[in-house]
């Protein structure tokens, strides 16, 4: 990526990242005081840098903590409502929902599973979930399913019996889940959300690009 491309780090640090330590960064950008919204944006792309050479420790995760804590950005966040964003997402690694579609926290109930699938486990964990909001006035809310290119689940087409058990279908189901085909796919998942969730529920579909780092809303929800 080129230096250029990240505008929001000053390009004496986008240029050098791996000459400057974290502390470094946070001079660069504000001084040596608490980070700012853009200093930890700075450090979350350093930091996307340097996890791809090195396993992070304990101390390290704390180290991290302490430079979030400072920000104050946990303070007086609300508990989550039923209107609250849900984004269902995958666990790669390289798609974080929060990063990906560019969540503030407490903005988004994010669930995470292998391929970011709809499947009976993630509906039984979404009506759990909404046992927290039985009391509360009807509300539609929004949930987001973020499908993404270069899928790891593709992978484990070898594997259709663990598959198979993953979706709880039968192994001779398995090609009516488009496993192979993110955008198919996601088509797929948001059928089966609507059929399922309460009709108020917005349903969409969204496939992102590793290598563009972009979305593309590939079924949108029909009362947007």
């Amino acid at each position: 990526m080129a230096c250029q491309a990240l505008p929001w780090i000053p390009r004496s640090v986008r240029c050098a990242p791996n000459q400057l330590t974290w502390e470094e960064v946070t001079h660069e950008t504000h001084g040596p005081t608490a980070p700012s919204p853009i200093q930890v944006k700075a450090r979350t792309w350093r930091r996307r840098v340097r996890s791809a050479d090195m396993s992070i420790s304990s101390d390290e995760l704390v180290r991290r903590n302490a430079a979030f804590a400072a920000t104050g950005a946990f303070a007086g966040l609300p508990f989550p409502t039923s209107d609250t964003l849900q984004v269902l997402g995958c666990v790669d690694s390289r798609v974080d929902p929060s990063d990906v579609l560019g969540l503030e926290l407490g903005e988004g109930v994010v669930m995470r599973n292998i391929g970011g699938r709809i499947t009976p486990a993630t509906l039984r964990s979404w009506a759990l979930l909404g046992r927290l909001g039985q009391g509360q006035p009807p509300r539609s809310g929004h949930l987001v399913i973020l499908h993404h290119t270069d899928c790891g689940i593709t992978r484990l087409t070898d594997y259709p019996e663990q598959l198979a058990a993953f979706f709880e279908i039968p192994a001779d189901e398995l090609e009516s889940k488009a496993v192979a085909d993110p955008y198919a796919a996601v088509r797929v998942d948001a059928a089966i959300a609507r059929h399922t969730l309460p009709p108020s529920r917005l349903v969409s579909g969204l496939v992102y690009d590793v290598n563009t780092g972009l979305i593309e809303i590939v079924d949108p929800a029909t009362q947007e």
